[in-house]
């Protein structure tokens, strides 16, 4: 797991949303997440969304947070934009705030085994203190870019949101 702090500007996103939290996603029955990236696939959202700035990147946001890592949080699957003006009906939109970021390059994995196993890093480098930061529980987000194309070798960065830098 790499990680470095970042600065990051403001970003718009479009895409499928579900409310969810860690302790569902763990049980078959009370998943949402695998249904979100299903659709979101064999519907091609992707081409749904317009004003679209990188086609073909993908990003995920976690945003709205009860709590920390334990509570609720709303899971967005989509693309940047250039603009929320234009929402198409079933799709939602959020703005990912400007600030520091502390980004985490995973390791090359099939998806979606490396995305759970880096998520399972930075939770227990969250409570081992070894995170490099205090999180916000803002606003974080996954970027699947070209490294992510090849979904049995795939290599993907999340940025979460950092209040303050351990030093």
């Amino acid at each position: 797991m790499q990680k470095e702090i970042v600065e990051y500007r403001e970003m718009k996103l479009i895409g499928l949303k579900t409310r969810t939290c860690n302790a569902d996603e763990f049980k078959p029955e009370t998943a949402k997440l695998g249904a979100i990236v299903g659709r979101y696939w064999q519907e091609k959202i992707a081409e749904k969304i317009p004003n679209r700035k990188n086609p073909g990147i993908t990003l995920v946001g976690y945003f709205n947070y009860a709590s920390d890592e334990y509570g609720e949080y709303d899971y967005l699957m989509g693309e940047q934009v250039t603009s929320l003006d234009e929402i198409p009906e079933g799709l939602t939109g959020l703005v990912v705030p400007a600030g520091q970021y502390l980004r985490i390059t995973s390791a090359t994995g099939k998806i979606p085994q490396i995305i759970a196993e880096t998520w399972q890093q930075v939770w227990q480098a969250t409570i081992n203190k070894e995170l490099g930061g205090q999180r916000k529980y803002q606003v974080d987000f996954e970027i699947y870019d070209q490294r992510a194309s090849n979904p049995a070798a795939a290599v993907f960065d999340i940025y979460l949101g950092i209040l303050v830098v351990f030093k």
